[in-house]
């Protein structure tokens, strides 16, 4: 995807037959061009709980588990403010009662860009703020010899930030381009989702906070 900006500079200039300064518009094209795939991987603390418990990902909570994850991203742009956004999720951390084996993700993701005509035609970096909605998987299992089971499909929402690094392409046709971003977000993954936790039929609320960085081709 590409997009053609159009800049009208202001040129000051004297009118001979009128003896009147007058500002005559000259335009200037420069081409930006916008990768449309992208590849990102980040590291995700979640709160995996009975869903009569607050969340808190900062305290030991009873019946809370804090977990840590790896989350691999791939995502494509096929508008200019909305992605569609795939990740898959693999634990690395557990707590005392549940280990996560594994997680998907499918997500629109609609972005708001803080970034206009002149900061794209200077290569300028960037802001974003975006939602995320969609649909996914997790599953957990006890650890510790204590039963546990969750294996949820279920609606998934979230919302970040993120900042975007643009860099020179080396093209004469498209001088810039988004080349590496970095974000933050939550996410959640589940709600009232039933399963056995502590040995005992339970529902379960599932949350993460990610951190990572994306790179685009």
């Amino acid at each position: 995807m590409k997009r053609i900006i159009l800049s009208l500079l202001m040129m000051s200039g004297l009118a001979v037959a009128t003896g009147k300064v007058v500002a005559p518009l000259v335009i200037v094209e420069e081409i930006v061009e916008e990768n449309n795939f992208y590849v990102g991987v980040g590291m995700a603390a979640l709160s995996a709980r009975d869903s009569t418990v607050t969340m808190n990902f900062f305290d030991i909570t009873g019946d809370q588990d804090r977990l840590a994850d790896f989350t691999f991203h791939a995502g494509y742009w096929f508008a200019e403010y909305l992605a569609l956004e795939l990740r898959y999720t693999v634990g690395f951390h557990d707590d005392d009662m549940l280990q996560m084996d594994g997680g998907w993700s499918a997500f629109l993701k609609p972005t708001y860009r803080f970034d206009d005509a002149e900061n794209r035609a200077y290569g300028d970096n960037y802001f974003s703020v975006y939602g995320l909605l969609g649909y996914g998987h997790v599953a957990f299992s006890g650890r510790n010899k204590l039963q546990g089971d969750i294996d949820n499909n279920d609606y998934q929402w979230g919302f970040g930030t993120s900042y975007t690094f643009r860099a020179i392409s080396g093209s004469d046709d498209y001088p810039y381009v988004d080349k590496w971003t970095v974000f933050a977000d939550y996410t959640s993954l589940g709600r009232d989702m039933d399963g056995i936790i502590l040995d005992y039929p339970r529902q379960a609320d599932l949350d993460a906070l990610t951190l990572g960085i994306v790179y685009h081709f």
